[in-house]
């Protein structure tokens, strides 16, 4: 089998960093500032799921380790939500294989954008890692490709657009690809379990609909057979309608267009819509984003009060 390599242009990549390289609490907390969903880089977790373990042994042998508190709360942090710095993959292993034999294994279905191991540290600079994104050519397929790694990890996505509108073809492509790439049973596994997938598209109801409209519209949508055919059979998807809590202007009320899954999020300028034929060699800035944005925007549909009113939501069952 011939190895899938990183896509050349990607928001997100896959180190595999050896656990013997990091060397005391200070290289931690310079791969801490370098890792997350919302640096573009995340760590392996080789061998399977151990790797924090594994670091834990390391640190614990050298003489300059975890010392004392430092070293252990940053360690806590590190633990507690795994999700937000490792990937992992779906790779049963021998229970005494090591992190070199599983990285090698491992690149026999996907190569990692980097392999550092513990004699390669030394003539590492940090920032070498850097990895800038440049503007992605306004394409469905390229878009869907540089995202791979947190669609296929991610147990939930939402898909933020307000103007989004299924009876417009210029919709829909995009929303095939994907959702295509986040249900393709790939290399990764998910936060909650490869089985379960939740995906919502969080919209406004079109502009020339009033609030008596919103719900017959809405399943209306949910029912169109382009719309069902761009959702992979067995899946279903939410569709949501949001409205303005105090004004009854028909208009969307929020603008950005994101996306949103349980790991982290980005922002996408033109949402769903790619535009006409004529218009695909444009190319757009699409950002990862900060911790501090993806929890904001996340708790506008999911906090309790949610930030705008939900007048609608159905079912979109995948076209068998």
């Amino acid at each position: 089998m011939v190895a899938e390599p990183p896509h050349p242009i990607a928001l997100h990549h896959e180190y595999a960093l050896e656990p013997a390289a990091v060397q005391d609490w200070r290289d931690l907390r310079s791969w801490a500032s370098l890792v997350g969903w919302e640096h573009g880089r995340l760590l392996s977790d080789l061998p399977d799921g151990k790797w924090l373990a594994e670091l834990k042994l390391v640190l614990e042998r050298h003489p300059a380790g975890l010392d004392g508190k430092r070293g252990e709360a940053l360690l806590a942090q590190w633990r507690t939500q795994p999700h937000l710095r490792f990937v992992r993959r779906k790779l049963k292993q021998p229970s005494r294989e090591g992190w070199a034999q599983s990285v090698a294994r491992a690149e026999q279905t996907r190569q990692f954008h980097q392999v550092v191991s513990a004699g390669d540290q030394a003539d590492l600079p940090l920032e070498a890692l850097a990895n800038d994104v440049p503007p992605l050519l306004r394409a469905p397929e390229q878009v869907a490709e540089a995202l791979v790694l947190l669609l296929q990890s991610s147990s939930r996505i939402r898909l933020v657009d307000p103007y989004f509108n299924p009876t417009r073809s210029r919709y829909l492509k995009a929303l095939s690809l994907l959702l295509r790439r986040a249900t393709w049973q790939g290399t990764y596994r998910r936060t909650s379990g490869d089985d379960h997938l939740q995906i919502i598209i969080e919209t406004c109801p079109p502009n020339e609909a009033d609030r008596s409209t919103d719900r017959a519209i809405c399943q209306q949508w949910c029912q169109l057979p382009a719309l069902r055919a761009a959702v992979p059979a067995p899946h279903l998807v939410q569709l949501r309608f949001w409205r303005d809590k105090d004004l009854a202007d028909p208009k969307p009320v929020f603008h950005n267009r994101y996306l949103l899954t349980d790991r982290g999020g980005v922002i996408f300028p033109h949402g769903l819509d790619f535009g006409a034929d004529d218009q695909r060699e444009l190319h757009d800035d699409i950002t990862r984003m900060t911790a501090s944005q993806w929890v904001a925007r996340e708790a506008d549909f999911n906090a309790s009060p949610t930030a705008y009113e939900k007048v609608a939501e159905g079912q979109i069952w995948g076209k068998v």
